[in-house]
């Protein structure tokens, strides 16, 4: 996904995915303000509560969901690769959520590394997780994980970390991640900086 960075107000690099705000971690190096670049979801800050009472009842609490104000994303290098899965599944309670690389996605690895994937974990990625869990409980059906798209870094794979270390687009994002983003804040934090501010 190519964006245009900007500079914000308070001088970070940012960029504007489909009015979502978006942020480059502080502990890499950060691009230049005002070109065209490829980019990556890399995850999400922590969701703010709106500050309720301790009393406050469950439509109460569910009127005020968590929000997001933002996502974080990286530049695509040379060192990632995009690979096709077969879906996030959490299975169990006493399982871990993972995807298989399918056959495409482990040869695009195999490659450039010399050999495949297999599984992989969501890492701090917002992935799309099919949940599994106690499925036949309750007339719970099971449903098919949703494949998709992710990126994977050599150099973890190398270490023997099967994790994504990005997604492609706003469609390979948990759909409740979504949900919790304010959109306006990206216009607004991209608008020109004032003269002296």
């Amino acid at each position: 996904m190519i964006v245009r960075t900007a500079r914000a107000r308070k001088g970070d690099v940012i960029c504007d995915i489909d009015g979502i705000l978006c942020l480059f971690p502080r502990k890499m190096a950060q691009p230049e303000p005002g070109i065209d670049l490829e980019v990556m979801i890399t995850h999400h800050p922590t969701p703010i509560w709106p500050d309720l009472p301790s009393d406050a009842s469950v439509e109460v609490v569910r009127a005020n969901p968590p929000r997001l104000g933002y996502l974080f994303v990286a530049p695509v290098t040379d060192d990632h690769v995009l690979v096709s899965h077969k879906g996030f599944e959490c299975s169990g309670s006493m399982c871990r959520t993972t995807a298989r690389v399918d056959e495409r996605g482990d040869a695009a690895v195999k490659a450039r590394l010399g050999r495949g994937v297999g599984w992989l974990t969501p890492g701090r990625s917002p992935v799309i997780e099919t949940d599994n869990v106690n499925v036949g409980w309750h007339g719970q059906q099971y449903r098919e994980p949703k494949p998709g798209l992710a990126y994977v870094s050599l150099t973890d794979l190398r270490d023997g970390k099967n994790r994504v270390c990005g997604l492609p687009d706003l469609a390979h994002v948990d759909p409740r991640i979504l949900a919790m983003l304010r959109r306006p804040t990206a216009r607004a934090a991209l608008s020109p900086a004032k003269a002296g501010g």
